[in-house]
């Protein structure tokens, strides 16, 4: 059994809108306490579809225990949509993969979530098939 923890990415895209944060801080402490690692991807998929994987950090439970109050974003937000292409998919994809990324969250509006759903579409699991946190 390999020692390495999951990866989980959280990103926002779309339109400013209250409570990002209190979803980013939900997101992370959830899947920390759930023993995954939990990496924030800044300024939705905008470099990650460019293929950059320089654009992302670690998020602890101190990083956004106390985020709720703070206006705007802490990873930022970006309209880019990688469903735009197939080449820009193939990017997000890949920059995805490169950072392990397992599982990803996207915080925002419609063309967020869709590109969230198109991103890996092989791979997409039923909910019985998702791994569940040790005791349950």
């Amino acid at each position: 059994m390999s020692t390495e923890q999951v990866r989980v990415g959280i990103l926002v895209g779309g339109e400013p809108a209250p409570g990002i944060n209190s979803t980013v801080s939900s997101a992370t402490i959830e899947s920390v306490n759930s023993g995954l690692e939990v990496i924030g991807i800044y300024d939705g998929f905008h470099h990650i579809m460019d293929g950059r994987t320089d654009m992302e950090r670690p998020l602890r439970i101190p990083d956004v225990s106390r985020i709720h109050c703070e206006w705007g974003s802490m990873l930022r937000i970006s309209r880019a949509n990688p469903t735009r292409g197939p080449d820009l998919l193939e990017q997000t994809v890949k920059a995805l993969m490169e950072l392990g990324i397992a599982h990803l969250v996207t915080i925002g509006d419609a063309d967020t979530a869709f590109a969230a759903f198109e991103r890996w579409p092989r791979r997409r699991r039923a909910p019985s098939e998702l791994p569940r946190p040790q005791g349950q």
